[in-house]
């Protein structure tokens, strides 16, 4: 299902929502119309917990069991990055670094926050915490 980039350049440009679901999709919904078309549905091997959309509108992040992905929006066909071999459990929080949108974080059943370099793959680092972890967000300063 490929999907034209400036296509889906220009309708982020304008009101969407983005859904995850378990059908292993995330679509992407005008308000106005209350539809969604088709051509823009990512198709995911398991079920999204979580997902967001970069500030400059150029990527989604999407944490599931065991594993975080990295979409392009431009050609979400593949995962630009993947990372699948640091997580025990359900990823529940994915976020970006709003002013270096390098690093992503997340959190996770296991107990762990993390933070990624998307550029590299590799963690940057890792905190413990004594339980497991339902939810996390980044303060904006």
């Amino acid at each position: 299902m490929p999907i034209l980039g400036y296509k889906l350049y220009y309708h982020f440009m304008t009101l969407k929502l983005a859904s995850g679901s378990y059908d292993n999709t995330i679509r992407f919904w005008d308000p106005s119309t209350s539809s969604s078309n088709p051509k823009e549905t990512i198709k995911l091997s398991s079920t999204p917990n979580r997902i967001e959309i970069t500030e400059d509108k150029t990527k989604i992040v999407v944490g599931m069991n065991n594993c975080v992905k990295v979409y392009d929006l431009s050609k979400p066909e593949q995962p630009t990055r993947s990372f699948d071999n640091d997580f025990k459990g359900n990823v529940t929080a994915v976020g970006c670094f709003w002013k270096q949108e390098k690093y992503i974080y997340t959190a996770c059943e296991d107990g762990y926050l993390r933070v990624f370099d998307i550029r590299s793959k590799n963690m940057a680092k890792s905190i413990k915490h004594n339980k497991p972890i339902s939810c996390a967000a980044l303060h904006p300063n």
